[in-house]
């Protein structure tokens, strides 16, 4: 009988934490997302997607998209077009509302803001992210964030990026000017190439490209070529994901 009843006991208790964990789950991915919404629908500046999508968000935009054989955002970017007059976009990631600025004048006026009135929240302190890296875009705007962002600016040379515009012009200014008349480019390789050869430049010096330029490389049926730089490192990571991702 003993053991009956502690058996009982048992079950009861994992029948009440499993529906508190239901009824948490239903509150978090379908009431407070659907109440939020209707929270924002009475401002005529706020723009939200016209349906409502349980537990995954906004989310299920993308896949849709990808059904589709659509770019992924390519909702995104319709739904900005179509609807100019917006200033805040409510968006769920899963059940976590994002509030988008999507016009300059909402953007002002959140500058304006900042940081008298708006400013970060450490709202992850006590939490496994504050160990992340990530964490620290929420500090608040005080004397510790100021001398973190200033040592990490240091550190990444923003100052001798931007004494370097000029090398970063003239390699745009060669691209254009090979840009071959009246014929198709692909662009996305385009702007590949331009955008490995300033990082290449900035990283390496601008003659890394005369130094760096016969890299081995072996093609798939075995025969080996000889690549510059910039085309080998881009080609072996192509070939990289393309090996983990079939």
């Amino acid at each position: 009988m003993n053991i009956l009843w502690t058996a009982w006991l048992i079950l009861k208790w994992l029948l009440v934490i499993a529906l508190v964990l239901i009824v948490w789950m239903l509150y978090n991915m379908i009431i407070r997302p659907w109440l939020m919404r209707r929270k924002y629908l009475k401002y005529p500046n706020w723009m939200q997607s016209s349906k409502f999508y349980p537990v995954l968000g906004d989310f299920t935009l993308l896949f849709e998209s990808k059904k589709q054989n659509k770019f992924i955002f390519s909702w995104y970017m319709d739904s900005v077009k179509q609807n100019k007059n917006f200033d805040i976009r409510l968006y769920f990631y899963g059940e976590d509302p994002q509030f988008q600025i999507v016009s300059l004048r909402a953007h002002k006026e959140f500058i304006d803001l900042f940081p008298h009135k708006v400013d970060r929240s450490d709202s992850m302190k006590r939490s496994l992210v504050k160990i992340w890296i990530g964490s620290f875009d929420q500090y608040l705007t005080n004397e510790k964030y100021k001398l973190i962002r200033s040592e990490f600016l240091k550190a990444i040379g923003f100052n001798e990026i931007s004494a370097r515009i000029k090398e970063i012009i003239e390699i745009f200014d060669s691209f254009i000017n090979a840009w071959p008349e009246e014929k198709d480019i692909n662009l996305i390789e385009l702007v590949q190439d331009i955008t490995f050869e300033v990082i290449n430049n900035l990283l390496f010096g601008n003659d890394s490209a005369k130094i760096m330029n016969k890299w081995r490389f072996i093609e798939l049926d075995g025969s080996e070529s000889i690549l510059g730089f910039s085309e080998w490192f881009r080609r072996i990571l192509n070939d990289t994901f393309s090996h983990y991702h079939r």
